[in-house]
């Protein structure tokens, strides 16, 4: 009879501890074999290429989420949460999400608010003068006033071939969308996140380690665990962790505030933990 992790690309269940479940080996199946980003760093743009490419996840993210699954120091943080399992919560499921989540991943580009400013206003003053130049268009080349809103309809799947005779006047032209991408960047308010003000040094990836899993216990309405949000910390970054170091971690937290650490379309499947709808879910 075929196994279940012989349906794998990624993970040998020989390879891993038998009190980490096979359900979060599901669940750490999609993530490392699935959350793939290129060799620069940057996601790709179109969501079917970013699951079928050949892109390799990133060494660093990988091999911290591999520990905390392997580790023998995890193995009454796994057993505690399998412990917590009823009806509508599946205590491994969820620590599998969590920690992957809460990993520092490479495309994290937090900064200080300071520096997020000015991002947006190198932003606006780059489009601004675009739409400058926009303004200088050569007559000869008046058929871009129907191009564009063509172009920008095609891109977002709304346009139609029954279209082509409308008038240009009733299509975004490039200058005013250019204008709405500058009032929205400047709209935008700057969110801390997790890190808050903990943006550079050398503790910045564990800190926010820390508070992004200590605020998915918060939002699971789970009692946080100290002893496990630690032991974590001291297993992915490799040095010891005393829990009464997480309270001061996390003091400054607006627990309200934060988004959530484990997007809402994977409610469903820490709720349910069914291995078939797993495979179906993450295939």
């Amino acid at each position: 009879m075929m196994s279940l992790f012989d349906k794998f690309t990624y993970l040998n269940r020989d390879e891993f501890p038998k009190w980490v479940s096979d359900e979060a080996l599901v669940v750490a199946e999609h993530f490392l074999h699935t959350r793939k980003i290129g060799p620069d760093g940057v996601l790709p743009d179109d969501y079917d290429e970013w699951l079928e490419s050949e892109l390799s996840i990133t060494p660093k993210s990988q091999s911290i989420y591999l520990g905390l699954l392997k580790s023998l120091e995890m193995k009454k943080a796994w057993l505690k949460l399998a412990s917590l399992d009823s009806q509508s919560f599946h205590g491994q499921i969820w620590f599998a999400c969590a920690l992957w989540w809460s990993i520092p991943h490479e495309l994290n580009r937090d900064v200080i608010s300071a520096e997020a400013n000015k991002w947006k206003v190198a932003i606006c003053e780059s489009l601004s003068g675009v739409q400058k130049e926009v303004s200088k268009m050569p007559t000869n080349l008046h058929e871009l006033s129907h191009n564009f809103p063509a172009e920008l309809l095609n891109e977002l799947g709304s346009w139609d071939a029954e279209m082509d005779d409308a008038s240009p006047t009733l299509m975004p032209s490039m200058s005013d969308v250019l204008g709405v991408m500058i009032r929205a960047v400047m709209a935008t308010r700057y969110d801390p996140g997790f890190h808050g003000q903990m943006v550079n040094g050398p503790t910045v990836d564990r800190n926010l380690f820390v508070r992004s899993l200590a605020c998915a216990f918060h939002q699971t309405k789970i009692s946080l665990d100290s002893v496990i949000v630690a032991v974590a910390a001291s297993t992915a970054f490799g040095m010891t962790i005393a829990p009464n170091k997480i309270a001061r971690t996390i003091g400054d937290l607006d627990w309200k505030a934060q988004p959530l650490v484990i997007p809402s379309e994977y409610e469903h499947i820490v709720k349910t933990g069914d291995v078939k709808l797993l495979i179906n879910y993450f295939s």
